[in-house]
């Protein structure tokens, strides 16, 4: 009875995540995106930014949904089959909610929440991904992708029976990056939707609100896959095991952070002249 109940408590919470990603946005939210990136409330472009926000939220909370499902594996075959849900409870299936999760959020940023709803208009523009998040979050991602791949290469020459986990973790590190610089990379070439104006305004919040979310997901994976890297090291270190729960623990905190909560003033970048 108490695996029907932990697995009835498991579909239950996914069932609310993708609840709580399909509901309508709701005029308090529009409210505080406007004042988070410093726009205008009385100028901004409500339907479009509703729109982008509903399709954001609905694709990360599958994405999450889809991580906690591949998570909860051991329950639910544990229902079926008890001698075999042994074999899917382990470090991997531990992390998938994470992994799968911020993994997820990344790719609908980058292949569906970006592409353009509205006929943008060309111009040439010297647009970073500075001008849209922090560039210091940037040189967190490859410090810990740097750990991640020292951690490989000292399982790999100690010889630990674990160091393919350990290569695996740097994999995802070195993906991370990857997924991050692509994906700031379609947000920057995205043409504008008006070279001025309210409109304008709305876009490079948008583009803000973006760029926040995928580097903060793209943080989360790189800090779930340093601590996968490391995880080999634990016994031969036991200090290692305190460095992998402040990568997984810090790494979802920061997503946190910078996807929802930070602030940033939607600038123009400069035109490049003819």
């Amino acid at each position: 009875m108490g695996d029907w109940i932990q697995a009835a408590v498991f579909t239950l919470f996914v069932l609310a995540l993708v609840w709580a990603g399909t509901r309508p946005v709701s005029p308090s939210e529009l409210s505080r995106f406007a004042g988070r990136f410093s726009l205008s409330v009385d100028t901004m472009d409500f339907g479009l930014v509703s729109a982008r926000l509903r399709r954001s939220r609905k694709l990360r909370s599958v994405a999450v949904a889809v991580g906690f499902t591949v998570g909860a594996l051991p329950v639910y075959v544990n229902l079926i089959d008890r001698e075999s849900a042994s074999s899917f409870s382990n470090f991997f299936t531990s992390q998938a909610w994470l992994i799968g999760a911020a993994f997820g959020a990344m790719m609908a940023e980058l292949l569906v929440v970006q592409r353009p709803t509205r006929q943008g208009k060309a111009a040439l523009i010297a647009r970073r991904p500075g001008d849209y998040v922090a560039t210091g979050w940037f040189k967190l991602v490859a410090f810990l992708t740097l750990v991640a791949v020292a951690a490989t290469m000292t399982a790999a020459v100690s010889r630990n029976p674990l160091w393919g986990r350990s290569l695996a973790g740097a994999a995802g590190a070195v993906i991370a990056v990857a997924l991050i610089w692509l994906g700031l990379r379609t947000i920057t070439d995205r043409p504008l939707l008006a070279l001025d104006g309210p409109l304008r305004d709305t876009d490079e919040a948008l583009r803000a609100y973006g760029a926040h979310h995928l580097v903060g997901a793209g943080i989360a994976l790189t800090g779930g896959a340093t601590s996968i890297a490391l995880s080999p090291l634990t016994d031969p270190v036991p200090l290692v095991e305190w460095i992998t729960l402040f990568c997984w623990l810090g790494s979802l905190g920061l997503w946190r952070a910078i996807a929802f909560d930070l602030p940033w003033r939607a600038g123009h970048p400069m035109m490049v002249p003819p």
